[in-house]
C-alpha cells in the first residue's frame, strides 16, 4: 500500500528531534501529516476497490439558491454607493455599513441592496477597503479612486 519508509508513530518524538535538527512542534506536524497521508492512501483504495466506475472524480456544480438571485448593481447604482459614502464622510459622519446602507435605503427605497453582508460584498467590488482611524475602523476608498475623484471635482468646481 505505502512504499515509502514507514516509521512507528510512537516514542520517536525525541529521536527525530535531535536527529533532524527540529522542534518539537514540527515533528508533531510530521507525525499528523504521514497519519493523514495513510488515512487517504486507505480510503482511496477502498474507493477503488468498491467502485466499478471511471477514476476521474466528476465536479459537482456548486448549489445555487434559486429563491434569492445575485445581485448585479448598475453603473448608476454603483456611482449611488459611491456618492453617499463621500456624502457621508462629508457630513462628517464614520461611513459604516449600517449608516451607509440606512442612507441608500432612505434615499432609493427601491435600492437593490438590502443586507450589509451585500453592501460589503458590492464595496470590496469597489476597491473599498477598511482602514484604521485612532477611534473606529471606517471603509476607505482606494487611493487611485480618490486621486482620480479629486480631479473630477477640481473641473466641477472650475465651471
Amino acid at each position: 500500500m505505502f512504499d515509502g519508509p514507514s516509521i512507528p508513530l510512537n516514542n520517536v518524538t525525541g529521536p527525530v528531534e535531535a536527529i533532524l535538527g527540529i522542534s518539537q512542534r514540527s515533528v508533531y506536524r510530521l507525525k499528523q501529516e504521514m497519519k493523514k497521508l495513510k488515512e487517504d492512501q486507505e480510503e482511496f483504495a477502498r474507493f477503488t476497490r468498491s467502485s466499478s466506475f471511471s477514476l476521474s472524480p466528476t465536479p459537482l456544480s456548486p448549489v445555487s439558491r434559486s429563491d434569492r438571485p445575485k445581485v448585479q448593481l448598475t453603473m448608476f447604482e454603483q456611482d449611488s454607493i459611491r456618492l453617499t459614502f463621500h456624502l457621508l464622510l462629508q457630513d462628517i459622519m464614520y461611513p459604516t455599513l449600517e449608516n451607509l446602507l440606512a442612507t441608500l435605503l432612505s434615499q432609493y427605497p427601491d435600492f437593490p441592496i438590502k443586507l450589509k453582508t451585500s453592501l460589503h460584498r458590492e464595496m470590496k467590488a469597489l476597491d473599498f477597503k477598511y482602514r484604521q482611524t485612532k477611534k473606529a475602523n471606517i471603509l476607505i476608498d482606494s487611493v487611485a479612486s480618490q486621486a482620480q475623484r479629486a480631479v473630477y471635482f477640481r473641473k466641477i468646481d472650475s465651471l
